[in-house]
């Protein structure tokens, strides 16, 4: 197992590039990507001229790039640790998985509320428990996917190109 940890999606996700541009070996070989980025926050709701904060974790937008049988364990995995998700899937990744999110079977959550990357962007509203959910989930989803072959995981679009290239 190798973890990354990238940074700078605000000036362009160099590492992110990088990874593209000059690691393809290593994507082409990635069974998982995980984006960990923003997966918890507290709920805020806007009262009046007050943003107000509550008790409740923000749901999170949520992408999957991968077959339908990990879409539906990822999907599986955030019920079952209560990890609150919007309806639909995003149409694409954001922050810094967007620049390499179709290169290798991956998975996203992030939360949007009004207000994110500001002073306001603390550890008091960054609930522990929607931090543990997600790393539950998040645990979940590596057991999961160790059970299953690499191919099992690729898009219909990548697994018929890799047997053609078998």
């Amino acid at each position: 197992m190798i973890f990354i940890g990238t940074a700078g999606h605000h000036v362009g996700s160099p590492n992110a590039i990088y990874l593209r541009d000059k690691r393809v070996d290593l994507l082409g070989k990635t069974a998982l990507m995980i984006n960990c980025e923003h997966v918890a926050v507290s709920q805020t709701l806007n009262w009046n001229t007050t943003l107000r904060r509550s008790t409740a974790v923000w749901p999170r937008r949520w992408w999957v790039n991968g077959s339908p049988q990990l879409t539906d364990l990822t999907l599986r995995a955030y019920h079952t640790f209560g990890v609150g998700v919007i309806g639909d899937m995003d149409p694409g990744a954001t922050g810094e998985m967007g620049a390499i999110d179709e290169l290798a079977p991956s998975v996203q959550i992030i939360r949007s509320p009004e207000s994110k990357h500001t002073d306001a962007d603390i550890p008091e509203y960054v609930p522990s428990v929607g931090l543990e959910a997600v790393g539950r989930a998040y645990a979940k989803i590596v057991d999961e996917v160790n059970k299953l072959d690499r191919k099992a995981l690729l898009p219909a679009t990548q697994s018929t190109q890799a047997a053609a290239e078998r």
